[in-house]
This record gives structure tokens, sequence and C-alpha cells, in this order.
């Protein structure tokens, strides 16, 4: 490609031909003003206006053919040798031999000048306050009107950053309210007109990055007004993808009730909602292309039991979705179902082959935990053997939950290709009768894990617990599975408010009891099951009675066979610390009869002989964390995977990948009806057939879960979007020569690692004595600022309030003392 040579600010410059004078200069990393330019996006002049544009209901149509001033932001004014004006940077081509000026009072003057017209029609009293580093806007100690303070972006906004860099002009004027539309009540995000500076990014953003086209702009009454295609974003058919907000340099267009901290985590929010962080938008997008199989192998990369999640899950992803805040939220677990029902093996051929370590792991505890410790360090390349005290593999997953939610033969079939990975099974394998963890640890292997679970049930000491008839939850459930399962008729009433008693309740009616009562002490708005579970066992005519608490089971006849079970009214089921304190009203009683009584309160976590903290010993799953979901009990496996590799010598990264990955798209095209698009539903066996242990839901084919997937944001598109050259920090290296140089004067002063983050702030009497204490250790302090004040306390007040704003926590992530900072 042929280049072009140049010289700016001194510095020669050799870019292709082609490339305008803003994009050389910030390949030479020099700034040069801009708030209309964006890295991603193609310069504004390529626009063409609209008829006419919604603000909200408000209808601007533009005006008849009329002279109009040059749009953008007229910020990157530059001088060129030889031409008698100054022009645009990122509107002025490259020329061989050019020689540019970016910095210059005239310079100077010209964006001064440009800025002072764009803060006519935004608000920015707050900008030329003395007392703006950390504001929080409200209350106002300058008794600024409301509409003339800045958004909630203050102290975090780039036309902040653009404005202290240029400077706003002493003679600008003041910034009079218009009254123009601020609309809240759209999905997502929120429109504020007052505060747009008609730099023409969304525009470009919906236009040219994601091909949707529902942001324009016209001429009316002298000004630029973006807008869109229709009163609403739904209307106008919007994606929500948020690009807009993304490349917006004001607060015109906000992210609505976004979380402070990490942004990644905050706009993903499936992703981060998965305990196991699957790729959730990378999953459901493969499965929107019918890319089912590769679809699997994703979810795969950190959770191995795709199988199981497909079923069983809670989803926590679906209730974070941000497709919800549109209407439904994506069908991300039947998405997951189907690419796992589609799955080739594919996978296989990318899990790594290692050369061995020589290293020896022994897992104890067959379930979702140890499945995937095993699965993970197996491909690190340590020798894994998994141990079970039963003959087969799968712990509570074969034992516990019922096949009418888990079939059976997808569990073997997804257990047996992950141990066909070269993982060694021991099956029939007690510790204490067989060996303990010590034999094995000190003759055997270098690390042992700890993952045999919650699978005891939890006891009361209940009057009648031991009559004829009177089950305990797991061990109900367990006969159930893998045992003789129990034939039941009458009434049959479930004491407890979980998943597991859910289970329980439903596999009763299964099994022939002709009603099913469900009562639990907590009230329907505490009851722990989740929403699904609920809902189904109602759908089959469990009667779930809430706040009620067992009191005693009493029996007939000579072999003590149940009869009837007492409760009494509960009044509250926590404490005001919010520990578990029931109390009860002992005067308002209920007694039920009843054929069976299954008493489902919870699980516990059976000791281990020889469990104690000694080195090469590991624990994960519920046996760590108490009773968790199958997907929590995942993670927690992949967590003791990284701590184990990491002991035996490894980097701790258990990280696979077990598919080529495309890129990120960045295209969404224009899609008449999509937000209207409703959640698909996952058919379910007929009324006739459900009561059996025949896998209830029927899952979705795969047409349709390509039309489901189809349905996701791809929020996550969003973070592919390049970050805007911001104005330089005036930071400090953080030197022993550097702090030599600050005066011994009151003040406070921030410490921040190599990205900026600020790690420190700290107001002091003599700031070179504090900062030379602090530049000794230094740490990970790789830069620091400083400001002289008098009031170092103050200062060090509003120097942590603006740390918040900005970072969303306080230095190094501490969160203690806000009560204190406010």
């Amino acid at each position: 490609m042929s280049t072009i040579r140049l010289t700016i600010e001194n510095t020669p410059v050799e870019v292709p031909i082609g490339t305008s004078l803003l994009d050389a200069a910030r390949t030479a990393d020099i700034y040069i003003p801009s708030l209309c330019d964006h890295p991603d996006l193609p310069p504004w002049h390529d626009l063409d206006e609209w008829p006419e544009v919604f603000q909200g209901e408000n209808r601007i149509e533009g005006d008849p053919a009329t002279d109009r001033p040059e749009p953008g932001c007229g910020l990157c004014v530059v001088a060129v040798d030889g031409v008698d004006e100054p022009v645009r940077a990122c509107a002025t081509t490259v020329e061989d031999g050019m020689r540019i000026r970016v910095e210059g009072e005239d310079l100077g003057a010209l964006r001064q000048q440009r800025l002072g017209e764009i803060f006519t029609h935004h608000p920015h009293a707050c900008l030329t306050c003395a007392q703006k580093v950390g504001c929080s806007r409200e209350p106002c100690s300058s008794d600024v009107p409301v509409d003339e303070r800045c958004c909630p972006l203050l102290g975090n906004c780039e036309l902040e950053r653009v404005a202290d860099h240029v400077g706003i002009p002493a003679d600008a004027l003041r910034y009079r309210p218009e009254g123009l539309p601020r609309i809240t009540d759209d999905p997502l995000f929120d429109r504020d007109f007052n505060l747009c500076i008609a730099c023409t990014r969304c525009v470009r953003a919906c236009r040219d990055l994601r091909g949707v086209d529902v942001i324009g702009f016209t001429f009316h009454e002298g000004r630029y007004r973006i807008g869109t295609r229709a009163p609403s974003l739904v209307d106008s058919e919007c994606r929500f993808c948020t690009a807009c907000v993304e490349v917006c340099p004001t607060g015109a267009l906000r992210d609505r009730d976004l979380p402070a901290g990490n942004r990644e985590d905050a706009l993903v929010a499936c992703r981060t909602g998965c305990p196991a962080h699957t790729d959730v938008p990378v999953y459901v997008g493969l499965a929107a292309e019918g890319r089912l199989a590769e679809s699997a192998a994703v979810v795969r990369e950190r959770a191995p039991l795709v199988h199981v999640l497909g079923h069983v899950c809670f989803h926590p992803c679906e209730s974070v979705c941000r497709r919800g805040e549109v209407n439904d939220s994506v069908a991300i677990r039947a998405v997951k179902r189907t690419a796992a029902e589609h799955d080739d093996g594919r996978w296989k051929e990318m899990y790594p082959q290692p050369e061995p370590t020589g290293r020896k792991v022994a897992v104890i505890g067959a379930g979702p935990a140890g499945i995937t410790a095993s699965y993970f360090l197996n491909a690190a390349g340590h020798a894994v053997t998994l141990i079970d005290r039963e003959d087969r593999v799968g712990g509570m997953l074969r034992s516990a939950i019922p096949t009418f939610r888990l079939p059976r033969e997808d569990l073997e079939r997804e257990v047996a290709d992950i141990i066909d990975l070269g993982i060694e099974v021991r099956a029939g394998f007690e510790l204490g009768r067989d060996g303990s963890i010590d034999d094995l640890l000190d003759n055997e292997f270098n690390a042992l894990l700890l993952a045999t679970g919650a699978g005891k049930s939890k006891r009361i000491p209940l009057p009648g617990n031991d009559l004829n008839g009177v089950w305990w939850g797991l061990e109900f459930l367990r006969e159930s599975s893998i045992g003789s399962p129990p034939e039941l008729s009458g009434r049959c009433v479930v004491v407890g408010g979980g998943n597991v008693a859910m289970d329980v309740a439903r596999s009763a009616w299964r099994l022939g009891a002709d009603s099913v009562d469900l009562l639990c002490l907590e009230s329907e708005a505490e009851i722990p099951a989740y929403e699904s579970e609920i809902a189904e066992a109602l759908e089959e005519g469990v009667r779930i009675h809430y706040g009620w608490g067992p009191v005693e089971i009493t029996g007939t006849g000579e072999e003590g066979t149940v009869s009837e079970i007492v409760f009494r009214r509960c009044l509250s089921v926590f404490d005001d610390a919010g520990a578990f304190a029931p109390t009860y009203d002992d005067d308002e009683t209920r007694t039920i009869s009843a054929e069976n009584v299954i008493l489902a309160i919870g699980q516990e976590v059976e000791a281990v002989e020889g469990d104690r903290d000694r080195a090469g010993l590991f624990r994960a799953g519920d046996f760590l964390t108490g009773p968790a979901s199958v997907i929590e009990a995942i993670a927690s496996g992949r967590g003791a995977a990284e701590e184990i590799d990491t002991f035996l010598g490894g980097t701790g990264d258990v990280t696979l990948r077990l598919v080529e990955r495309d890129p990120i798209p960045t295209f969404l095209g224009r899609e008449e009806g999509f937000a209207g698009r409703s959640r698909l539903d996952v058919p379910c066996l007929p009324d006739e057939d459900r009561r059996s242990f025949k896998t209830l839901s029927l899952g979705l084919d795969a047409k349709a879960t390509q039309a489901e997937g189809s349905r996701c944001l791809r929020c996550d598109m969003r973070l592919e979007i390049a970050p805007v050259t911001l104005p330089p920090r005036l930071w400090l290296d953080f030197t022993p020569e550097q702090v030599a140089e600050v005066p011994s004067e009151p003040g406070a002063y921030q410490l921040l690692d190599g990205t900026g983050k600020v790690m420190a702030v700290v107001g002091v009497p003599d700031l070179r004595e504090a900062l030379l204490g602090r530049v000794e250790e230094k740490g990970e302090a790789v830069y620091f600022l400083y400001q002289e004040d008098p009031m170092y306390t103050r200062l060090e007040s509003e120097l942590l309030q603006q740390c918040l704003q900005q970072q969303g926590e306080m230095p190094g992530g501490a969160l203690d003392d806000l009560d204190d900072l406010f």
C-alpha cells in the first residue's frame, strides 16, 4: 500500500494514502480534540439528512433548502503550512510533505469559541464550579437550577474531559433550558435531547456499524436535530444493541440502572450471571446461526455437563438477560439443551492432549463438582482418578434428580464422554472403609479433592418421624431414582419449601399418591424453591400451604403407621439480622390426615473422616459451600481445578478452547418486529402422559432454537467498540525523582496502577514527605497525581467521591467506608 509522509508538531508521520489528518495524528499519539470523530465510525460528512425525525412524540420536520453550517463539532481545527485558514483535521486528507501544527493560541481560541457555541445548547454550570470534584449534584451548594446542572455522568464524561482540555471561554453564554424531551420509558437506556450536541456519532453507529438505521438527523430552526424514525425505539425497529449509548460523548444517551464497576460484567449480564461464566452470547449466537455442535462446544469450555445443564440448570443467566427489559428474556437453557442434543463430538478434537505432568490427583465424589474438576485437571495433563462409593458415576445427578427432569440416557452419555477422555474411575470405594485421606495422599496421590456433596437429609427431632410411611426427602428421591420406588396411595404430605421438596412432591404424585399437599415455614414471597419448580408443581396439582411448621406426626396400629400430621402457624422465619429463627403462634394449628409424610426440609454435608487442613487437600462443590445448584457445583469444581493445578506446579489457567472462534460480529441489520418477538414456549408432555417419569420438557427443535437464539441482543458486541481517544491525563511517573519535585505543602495525592485505575487517595499535611514514604514501598503504583489544598481532608473526601463515580468502587475495591465518606 502506498504511503504519505508528513510532519505533525515536528514529528515525522507516515500513513496510507487517503488517511485523514486526525487519524494520522492518532497514529503518532498526538492528541487533537474532537467530539464527533470516533475510531470505529465513518466521518460525519458521508451522512444524508432525513426529511423528519422524532424526539419522542415531537415530530421535527427539516427546513427547506437553506444554507446549513458544516456539521460536526469543529474542535479538530489544525494549521497547515501554506494554507491561510485552519482546516478541520477530520475532513482533510493527508498530502505528501504536509507540515501540521496542532497547538497554538490561535487554534486554542478557535476551539474555545466552538466549545462555547456547543455549550449554548448544553448545560455546563457544573463544569465551571470550583466544587465540581467529587460532587454528587444533589444538593447543589451554589443553588444552580436543576435543568442547568450537568447530568449524572459528571466526573466520568467525555465532553467534560474535552472541555477541561480545551477550556471553556470566559464569555460563554449561560445555558437556557429548552425543555426538550426526556424519554425514560423505552427499554434499557434513556434519551435526553437537552444534552445532545448533534455530533451524529449515534447516527453513524446505528447506520454504519450495526446496519439498523434507526437514528437520523435533520436541520431545523438553525440547528441540526437528532431523532428516530418513529416516536418510540420499538416502533423505530431498534435492536437495542446500545452501540449508540457507547459512542455518545455526553449523557444524551445513557444506560439505565447499569450497575457501577466492571462494565463488561454489567453489560454482558448473562455471562456474569452464570456461576461458571459460560460465554452465553457466543453460544446463543452460534445456535442462532444453526451451528449447534459448535454452540455446545463453547459451553463445554467452562462447563462440561452441557446435557445436564440443558435439562436442570436453574438458569440465573435468564433472570439478568437484558432482552428481558425489552419483553422476555431469551430461553437460554432451552437453547443449550438443543445444542447438546446436536453435539457431534467435534469438541473432542480440540480437547487438550498435553504431555503428562507426572502428577496424580484423587477426586473423591463423582457428582457435578468432582466430574468437572476431573475434566479440567485431565486437560492440564494430570493423571486423575475419580473415586465414589457408588458403583456408577453421577452422584446426586443420578440419585436425587428425578428422571422426569433429567433423563438418565443423557446423563449416561455425557458421563461416558468425559470419562473416555482418559479419567480413571474407582467405583465402590468408601473413605474410611477402603482407605483414608492420609493413605491416599501419603502413598498414591499428589493432591486430593473432596467433592462428596450434601447428600444427607437434614433431620429434626419431630415426634413420630420414625413411623411407617414417613420418609426423609433425599432418601425418598434416592429410592425413587436408583432403588425400589415406593408405591404410594392416598394423601401425601410433604414438609419443606426448597427445590428438593418440590421434586419430592412431584415424584410422590407420579408414584401413585391421590393428592399431595406441601407445607412450608416460608411465606409465598420467601419460599426458596425456584419459580419454575413451584409453577410446575402447581400445574401437577400439588397444593402449597405457606407459613406452617410441623409439630408432630401421629400414627395408628401396632406397627405404627402414619395417620396424620399436626402443624402450627409460622409467624416469621428469619430474625432482624436475617438468621434462621422461626417464631410460631401455638394457638393456631391444623391437622392433616395422611397416608405418607415426606420430610424434605434441607440437606446436610456428611463429615468426612480425616478432613483437615493439610498440604494437597482441597474441597469443592456442596461439600465446600453447602447445598447449591448444579451450575454452582460445576463452577466450584472448575475453581478447585485451578487451585490444584497451581499447587501441582501449573499456571492455574485451565481455560479450554474447543471450537475455532469467529470474531464477535458488529453488523446486525434491520429486522421488522424484532423488539416484539416473544420468547418461545418450550413444549411439554401432554397432560395425559405427565403422570410418569418420562422427561417432562420436550425441548425446542433446531428451527425453533435458531429463532429463539436470534432474539438475543448480542450485548457483547458493545464491548468490541473501540474506545475514543481522550485528552491526555497529567499523570506523573511514580518515581523518587518525580516525587522529589513535589512541594512540602498540605494536599491530597492519588496513586494509580498501569491502567490509570486509582489505587489510593490520601489527604496529608505534607505531600512530599508522605509520597517519599510511599514511593519506597511502591507496590503496584505506576503513576501519581497531587493537588495542594490546606483543607486536605475535605479534598480527600471529594476525590474519593470522584473515584467512586468514575470507577464504581472505592480505591482498592473497598466499599466499607461509604457511610463515613458521605
